[in-house]
This record gives structure tokens, sequence and C-alpha cells, in this order.
């Protein structure tokens, strides 16, 4: 813009001119794609197939919590050690690919071991390049702008958390209110809302065993179609990977090396 200079610029435009920097702004949206929908929806999934009430089904969190954080801590050590960081995305994004992709076959039947099996590849998968590209983008910008290629990676990994939320809300939404309308037609369609948002959580259990076996069904099938967000996220992560240079940097204690 006229009279902006680059020490008041808001967003650094030059970071779309460097293929690694491009690069890795959609690999860290595509990690927090990957953490922040399985966070948010595995809940859900326990609360409607298990009954789960709000403080069972976040404790079953945990496993997916604890290998994103010691894939991110353990991904750093590794990379600091080593050097190359290209294998860290190529193996972190095929395994969020291929967790994304088992919950998504997912059904009420599937038993919850296996569901701390899925998501625990995707927290590990994911937490190894999740805090990465910070490290690798010190090295591969001049100092000067080491700054402002930090600020644009985080916003990669704002708009991957906030854009994969929205857009799964809605899939979810709408998806299971159109399948719960065709099953029961005379229900009131801000009732059946209700009910997929967790605000009528008794409706449910007015229903005969059926109509409920049904109506779970509906729900869960939607709730694996937000899954495809995610399995999209670890396929396009899995190619940008590929096309990160396969390099060596040196990285000491988690910056540049001098």
């Amino acid at each position: 813009m006229p009279g902006q200079t680059k020490e008041r610029r808001v967003f650094p435009v030059e970071m779309l001119f460097m293929r690694t920097t491009v690069l890795l702004f959609i690999l860290i949206a595509t990690s927090a794609a990957l953490a922040f929908v399985t966070l948010y929806y595995i809940p859900l999934y326990f609360q409607f197939t298990r009954g789960d009430s709000a403080l069972k089904s976040a404790i079953r969190l945990l496993p997916v919590i604890f290998t994103l954080v010691f894939g991110s801590v353990a991904g750093g050590i590794l990379i600091t050690k080593i050097g190359f960081y290209s294998p860290f995305y190529i193996l972190g994004t095929g395994l969020g690919l291929i967790g994304s992709a088992l919950l998504y076959v997912s059904t009420p039947e599937t038993s919850a071991a296996r569901i701390y099996g899925y998501t625990s590849l995707i927290g590990l998968g994911a937490g190894m390049y999740s805090q990465a590209g910070f490290a690798v983008a010190q090295v591969k910008v001049p100092k000067a702008m080491v700054g402002q290629a930090i600020g644009f990676l985080t916003t990669g990994q704002l708009v991957g958390a906030v854009i994969s939320l929205s857009v799964g809300g809605t899939v979810l939404i709408n998806t299971a209110t159109s399948g719960l309308t065709r099953l029961l037609p005379d229900t009131p369609v801000a009732l059946i809302r209700g009910a997929i948002a967790g605000t009528a959580g008794s409706f449910f259990q007015t229903l005969d065993e059926a109509t409920r076996t049904a109506a779970l069904g509906i729900i869960v099938e939607s709730i694996n179609k937000v899954y495809i967000l995610t399995i999209t996220a670890g396929a396009v992560g899995f190619v940008c990977a590929l096309l990160l240079k396969h390099e060596r940097i040196e990285v000491q204690g988690g910056v540049p090396a001098a």
C-alpha cells in the first residue's frame, strides 16, 4: 500500500514468495486442523455412543493429548540432533492421514481401545511437526525477518484451527439435522438441533430402542464426515512435506546455530 514501509507492515508479504515458508504455512495449518478437530469431536463421539458425561469424555482425550505433547517434544529434540527436518513432516502427516482414515470408518460399536489408538496416531503425527516450522523458518529466512516469519506461521496455525472447526461444525449440524429430520419427521427441527448440540440430551432417551439406534447411527455418520477434513489435511500436508527441501539445518537447543 502507498505510504507503507516494511517496518510498519502488518502482514509479511514477502513470505508468500518463499517456497519453504509457504509450505511451512500450509503444513502448520494442517497440523492444527488434525489436532483441533480430533480434540473437539472425540468427546462428542463418546457422549453420544457411550453416554459419557462431559468430564468422562474429556478424560478420553488423554491418549491424543499425551501423544501430541510427546510428538512435539520428541520431534524438536530429534530435529536438533539429526538436523534433517523433512522426514518428520513426511512421517507426521502420514500418521495423521492414517489415523483420520481409521476414524472415518469407525462405527458406534467401535471399541474405545481402537478409538484411543486411532487418535494416538493423529496426536503423534500432528505433534511431530506442529512446532518444528518455527525452528526451520528461523534458519531459512534472513535474521532481520525472523520475527515476521514466526508471525506468518502463527497466522497459519490459527487459520488451520479456525477454518477446520468452522467447516466441521457446519458439516455436523447440517448432515445430522437432515438425517434426523427424515428419521423423525414429526419432531421440531429446533429440538433436533438442540439434541445434536447437547442442549437437549434427554431427548434421545425418549425414543424407542430401534429409533434411538438409528438416530445414533446418523449422528456418528455425521461426525465421521467431519473427519474428511482431517483426511484432507493429512493428504495435503503429506504432499507439501514431499515438496520440502530434503536438507540438513543446524539447530542448537531449538534455535538456529550461529
